[in-house]
């Protein structure tokens, strides 16, 4: 450390090798967290868990929407509460064409082609909607 003269103030001078040395692991830093968090979301989205799964079938059973709040300004998040036909209840996040169609009572079928919902549960050509209930 250097002491400036005329002032109390100490200070280290990095030379330039050093800075690029920090200006090099913090952008590495920052590229490996935005792996990361890609990397949760595409798990999520591409192994039918969490909110974000594209397979799915059962009955819909509530529909919220979700107003999220940034810097950037506001977005709706819409969500449909599902009991499958295993009996589990999963909430799945959805676009708004699907969610202004899905009325609680009715009945879903989403996979990678796209989704379905319908009134009955008869007529579908998936198994999952071939229920005792």
């Amino acid at each position: 450390m250097k002491h400036r003269s005329g002032d109390n103030t100490r200070y280290i001078k990095l030379t330039r090798k050093a800075w690029a040395g920090v200006k090099f692991g913090v952008l590495i830093a920052v590229g490996v967290s935005a792996v990361v968090a890609f990397g949760i979301v595409f798990y999520q989205k591409f192994n039918s868990t969490g909110p974000y799964r594209m397979v799915y079938a059962g009955r819909i059973l509530d529909k919220s929407v979700t107003i999220i709040e940034s810097q950037t300004g506001s977005h709706p998040v819409r969500r449909l509460l599902i009991r499958t036909v295993d009996g589990e209840e999963i909430e799945v996040i959805i676009n708004e064409a699907l969610f202004n169609r899905a009325q609680p009572g009715m009945w879903i079928r989403s996979n990678n082609e796209g989704a379905e919902v319908s009134w009955t549960e008869q007529g579908q050509s998936s198994p999952a909607f071939k229920t005792s209930r």
